[in-house]
């Protein structure tokens, strides 16, 4: 709540028993938390009391934004916009892997340039 730390809790003790004393510290602590009970009752209290007072504002506000016509001709818009999923799926078409893909026009001529040159002939061996 108002995030004190040990180190700094025990100093406010430390400096609270040397102010106050010995014999009166405990009845003093015994108020404070007392206090804080009532004070966290109250907050509580008026937290639930402005929520409630709040609510009909809420649902109001809720309404007017159901009735809005230009929220209603965006959802309309939205799903007349989204096609069916078949209908995305005929519409596509297939993706072919590069790889199956039909080759580069320089790889095509490199290949072709290869195939018309001859391999060297092996050299016959000869009988005697």
């Amino acid at each position: 709540m108002f995030n004190i730390g040990m180190g700094e809790l025990f100093l406010i003790v430390l400096l609270a028993l040397v102010v106050v004393g010995p014999e009166r510290l405990p009845g003093i602590m015994r108020q404070i938390g007392k206090y804080a009970y009532q004070l966290r009752a109250i907050v509580n209290e008026l937290t639930d009391q402005f929520a409630e007072e709040l609510r009909p504002l809420q649902e109001i506000q809720q309404l007017a934004e159901d009735v809005n016509p230009v929220k209603q001709m965006k959802k309309v818009a939205m799903s007349v916009a989204e096609p069916l999923p078949e209908a995305k799926k005929a519409d596509q078409p297939e993706l072919v892997a590069p790889e199956a893909a039909a080759p580069p026009a320089e790889k095509a001529a490199s290949d072709a340039a290869a195939a018309t040159t001859p391999e060297p002939a092996s050299t016959p061996d000869t009988e005697l």
